[in-house]
């Protein structure tokens, strides 16, 4: 794995609340990924916009499309947050901050097929780490090739394209598919992917990342640590069988990650 630059201690990718009470299903315990943080437009707080990640005390890892059309002053950024609709029973409260700066990769392109759909966060001020607001871990060229790997993706995002928002995060667990075999299921609906793309789903159908969910961490389990191996990009529909949801490739960017922190 690798420890984002600027980030003194290597503690990244390791919850440290424990679980506040049994869950079942898909439900994500308060803490146990503390690195998630939930984009909102202004004024329209509560409301879950796009996801990210914590990669250090001040920069956000998201995705370039949450802000096509957008400024940077329609956004805050909720760290902490777990519930999006009320405070939490716990000493730590999540926070708001504004952003001080977005930066889009500089190529990318929507109108090609997401082509380079991430980008990174500045906040405005610091975030101060806690068992609820800790950063995630970056992926180290070991885990470029990811076919095969067992993941999951977590946001606030629609429980079905139809379907409620959530007020708390949900999870579910995917598998990562060969490039090649995703053009195959994607290419009756005008889907490509590309290097920087990676796609992951469940071939059956049932289990997929949503609206909402965009910008959000794909993340898998390296020696003992999550590591962010994709960005919520985009897909067609929601948990449709043969039609795995398609994800910024996070290996990919690490060099422009890193140059934009520094």
């Amino acid at each position: 794995m690798h420890f984002p630059d600027g980030f003194l201690f290597a503690k990244c990718g390791k919850p440290t609340a424990r679980r506040q009470r049994i869950v079942g299903g898909e439900d994500v315990y308060d803490g146990e990924f503390p690195w998630l943080v939930s984009i909102q437009l202004v004024p329209a707080l509560g409301e879950n916009k796009c996801g990210g990640t914590i990669l250090n005390d001040r920069w956000i890892l998201t995705a370039a499309h949450c802000f096509h059309g957008y400024k940077k002053s329609n956004f805050v950024v909720r760290v902490a947050d777990y519930n999006l609709r009320r405070r939490e029973s716990r000493k730590e409260q999540a926070f708001t901050s504004k952003i001080e700066r977005i930066v889009v990769h500089p190529e990318y392109r929507k109108d090609r097929k997401y082509d380079n759909d991430i980008a990174l966060i500045r906040l405005s001020k610091d975030i101060k780490f806690s068992p609820y607001s800790l950063p995630a871990c970056l992926p180290t060229l070991r885990l470029a090739s990811t076919a095969g790997k067992n993941v999951t993706v977590i946001g606030w995002g629609k429980l079905a394209e139809e379907g409620k928002v959530p007020e708390t995060p949900r999870k579910t667990s995917l598998v990562v598919f060969e490039n090649s075999q995703c053009n195959n299921w994607l290419s009756s609906l005008r889907m490509r992917l590309l290097d920087n793309h990676l796609c992951a789903g469940i071939e059956r159908g049932g289990k997929d990342a949503c609206q909402g969910d965009s910008g959000g961490p794909l993340m898998t389990i390296e020696d003992g640590r999550y590591v962010v191996l994709g960005v919520v990009s985009t897909g067609y529909g929601c948990a449709r069988p043969n039609t795995p949801g398609v994800y910024a490739r996070v290996s990919s960017f690490v060099p422009w990650i890193n140059d934009v922190i520094n």
